[in-house]
């Protein structure tokens, strides 16, 4: 057999024993996009209330946002009315 045949049978050997190997692993398995979570939501000046869908991650950032917010307005206007008083440190 000449030199070119027998590189070609070595190529054959191992890309053939490798076929098997490769074959045998599963594709992976796509992620699964989080499920929405729909709720009605009033909006100002309407009487047809909006459906918003978040992912329950997308809802826990809005209310961690609006709390965020909501308090420090709650504060501003403790602090204007004079009714909030610094608390004592211990």
């Amino acid at each position: 057999m000449s030199a070119h045949g027998t590189r070609a049978l070595i190529a054959l050997a191992v890309f053939g024993l490798a076929a098997p190997a490769i074959a045998a692993d599963p594709p992976p398995a796509p992620a699964k996009p989080e499920k929405k979570i729909c709720r009605r939501e009033e909006v100002i000046g309407s009487i047809i209330p909006a459906h918003v869908c978040l992912t329950r991650a997308e809802w826990n950032q809005l209310n961690s946002y609006y709390a965020e917010r909501d308090k420090g307005f709650l504060l501003r206007r403790g602090e204007a009315r004079g009714t909030l008083k610094p608390m004592d440190p211990q």
